[in-house]
């Protein structure tokens, strides 16, 4: 039996720690809801009101999982097939590489080896023709970060474009088609992708922070139903339980047959590796890893500052569902509280370390370069005497076999991230803490920070504002949302990389860094002389 009184002591002091105004909690237990809660406030206007387990929240890249289950319906009432290039839905479509419209099928769209980049729009089109506009004018012009079907490579437009391909081989607007396949069926009266409609209900708004730590709430509303798909719609604990439990009951909805085992068995199954000590896999919408010998099947979610975690344990039937009002800190105590449930729920034991094979199972000298990556910035691979070691973002990295092709890349100040060798030696992929990094083919030019100095001063965006400085020959980059300040390195006239990320310098009348491979744009508010 679980002790709830305990539960949410643990909940309301991760809560204060990282300084998150509210969140909403639903667990499963044997494949029944057994508690739902809410946490704080929903507001910072004086009596706010309280967060309830039917508050909405926007609920970001769980979106995804709603999405890639609409597909499956589809498929299964044969109006999509998996396998067929989209082209064959969407004859007209066109994207920047030409050749690769007609290699892109379904599978890899929801499994993210489209090869499509991250990119996000937060405001848009309000109109319902949105989603083909967006398929039309935005999907052409942006380059591809890998070939299709190559490397994981987490995609906003490629969820985007999936939602288009059931669009229009229904001819019924992507809304319209979750409305009737999805929330309807399964009884998610409170799920939705109109603000209009969301705010008639009990609806959290999200939150960042001042310059005393203190919550504010961040304005304006975001919408662009041109993503929709990847990461707009609104829901609240209650509606998401009730997917998981079709998940975790492996179809059924209340005894009734909604997704065929099939269909949920290709959902879990592994799509697409990421070479990480916990195994992290994405199958079609759904994330895996392993965690104390059991493997663990869901999705997290931010969007404009709200967070949201949906874990299960398909074989145990527990999950944990998290909606916050504040995405920064959310990740660690979130996924906290869930693991913690899990161990509860499960009695789970401390899985044992993994033993190190002999020798690697890769020729090493074939992967040394630079390689970039949107999410992890620069990595440098050298290999010295047959070892390898890393400089990332130009701190060196001691790697320590784990097993075949996955290594332990330890920081000289501790702490250490995942790095894993993918691809062949003609065409090799770096994974570094899960995220695909790509070999540069040209060398880099290498620039001075001073190069930089014109550029110094805040800048400020959508999720974040961002301070760039010089400290005697090093560059820094401090976040507001996340209060941390990391080293810069300059890699030419108009790249920065740190562990934020990799961030490109663009001139106009209003400069601006964009990071994420394009999903975050930062206009420069002031200048530093």
């Amino acid at each position: 039996m679980l002790n709830w009184s305990e539960i949410e002591a643990r909940v309301n002091e991760a809560m204060a720690t990282a300084i998150l105004p509210g969140l909403a909690m639903a667990v499963i237990q044997a494949g029944e809801v057994v508690y739902t809660h809410g946490f704080g406030v929903t507001s910072d206007i004086p009596a706010a009101p309280a967060v309830t387990p039917e508050t909405v929240f926007r609920i970001g890249s769980v979106t995804k999982s709603l999405t890639a289950t609409l597909v499956m319906r589809l498929v299964e009432s044969g109006a999509l097939d998996l396998d067929r290039p989209v082209t064959d839905y969407v004859p007209w479509l066109r994207l920047h590489d030409p050749n690769a419209a007609r290699l892109i099928t379904l599978r890899m769209l929801l499994s993210q080896t489209s090869g499509l980049p991250t990119s996000l729009d937060y405001a848009g089109w309000r109109e319902a023709s949105g989603l083909e506009a967006y398929v039309r004018t935005v999907l052409p012009s942006l380059p591809l970060a890998a070939p299709p079907g190559a490397v994981y490579a987490y995609s906003n437009p490629g969820y985007n474009l999936a939602g288009y391909v059931a669009e229009a081989a229904t001819r019924v607007p992507y809304t319209t088609l979750i409305q009737r396949e999805l929330f309807e069926p399964l009884g998610m009266t409170r799920t939705t992708f109109d603000p209009l409609l969301a705010m008639t209900w009990p609806l959290s708004q999200s939150f960042l922070l001042d310059d005393d730590g203190k919550p504010y709430v961040k304005r304006p509303f975001v919408d662009n139903t041109g993503e929709y798909p990847c990461g707009f719609a609104i829901s609240n604990v209650d509606d998401l339980a009730k997917i998981v439990r079709m998940q975790v009951n492996d179809g059924l909805h209340d005894g009734v047959r909604f997704l065929s085992s099939e269909s949920i068995a290709a959902m879990r199954r592994p799509h697409a590796e990421q070479y990480t000590l916990d195994e992290r896999t994405y199958g079609l919408g759904l994330r895996q890893r392993t965690y104390k010998n059991v493997t663990l099947v869901g999705h997290n979610g931010a969007i404009s500052k709200y967070g949201a975690f949906m874990w299960w344990q398909p074989e145990g039937k527990a999950a944990v569902i998290l909606l916050s009002n504040r995405s920064a800190n959310f990740w660690g105590a979130g996924d906290r509280i869930v693991l913690s449930l899990i161990d509860s729920m499960l009695g789970l034991t401390q899985k044992a370390t993994p033993t190190a094979p002999a020798k690697a199972e890769i020729p090493l000298a074939a992967y040394a370069g630079a390689y970039l990556s949107p999410n992890i910035g620069l990595a440098v691979l050298s290999i010295k005497d047959g070892r390898p070691s890393l400089s990332l973002n130009g701190v060196p990295l001691t790697l320590e076999l784990v097993y075949g092709r996955l290594y332990n890349g330890k920081r000289p100040k501790g702490g250490a991230v995942p790095v894993g060798f993918a691809g062949t030696a003609d065409a090799p992929v770096l994974y570094v803490d899960g995220s695909a990094c790509l070999r540069v083919s040209e060398p880099l030019a290498g620039c001075e920070p001073d190069v930089w100095a014109e550029r110094l001063g805040t800048y400020s965006g959508e999720t974040d504002r961002w301070h760039l400085r010089l400290d005697g020959d090093q560059l820094r980059l401090y976040s507001e949302d996340d209060r941390i300040e990391l080293p810069a390195l300059p890699i030419d006239d108009h790249r920065l990389a740190s562990d934020f990320g990799l961030f490109e310098y663009v001139e106009g009348e209003t400069p601006m860094l964009v990071g994420g491979g394009g999903l975050w744009r930062f206009y420069r508010e002031t200048a530093t002389a």
